[in-house]
């Protein structure tokens, strides 16, 4: 008789619960009104940058007064720096998103990625926070845990990892990682 060897992965009890994604929806929406803002005062600026440039004209032709060419100018002056304000807002924002959410679900509310977010809003996925006990760790390679909220081993769905959590449950000792299980009707308490 051969006997061959096969890999097996220890198991354990861990503390898992359906979270919220409006902060994320809200800091989305502030992300999206911040980008909004942002192309609005680069529009103003660009339009500035005209005046400026017709009024430079005017003066260089003598038909109008260097005081006028130098309130164009300071209009100026004062988009650009409505451009660099709503720059760092929504460099802000993005860093917020980040540092609350971690960097994969950020990337999932910002702008161009929103596809992987979709099943989340539209309520047919849900997001899984899971935190280990304070002796365990996710063993590296592992992106996929089973789950049973009535501890019924038999029933159990798988989850993917998604990202670790950035955010710190100081109720609970353990590493915390976000999962989105592959069951569709998640019925948690």
């Amino acid at each position: 008789m051969v006997v061959a060897a096969i890999q097996h992965q220890a198991e354990f009890e861990a503390i898992g619960k359906v979270i919220s994604i409006q902060p994320l929806l809200a800091l989305r929406e502030c992300y999206l009104v911040a980008q909004v803002e942002l192309n609005s005062a680069k529009a103003r600026l660009k339009q500035a940058g005209q005046s400026i440039k017709r009024q430079q004209e005017l003066f260089r032709n003598g038909i109008t007064a260097k005081r006028s060419l130098q309130e164009q100018e300071a209009q100026g002056s004062g988009h650009q720096v409505l451009v660099d304000a709503a720059q760092i807002r929504l460099m802000a924002i993005t860093s917020e998103i980040r540092l609350m959410q971690g960097k994969e679900l950020a990337d999932w509310a910002l702008p161009d990625k929103t596809g992987k977010l979709k099943a989340f809003l539209s309520g047919h996925q849900q997001l899984l926070q899971i935190t280990l006990p304070a002796n365990k760790q996710l063993t590296s390679g592992i992106d996929t845990l089973f789950v049973e909220p009535s501890r019924q081993r038999n029933e159990a769905y798988s989850a993917s990892l998604i990202s670790r959590t950035t955010q710190v449950d100081s109720s609970l000792q353990g590493e915390s990682y976000f999962f989105r299980p592959m069951l569709v009707d998640l019925m948690l308490a």
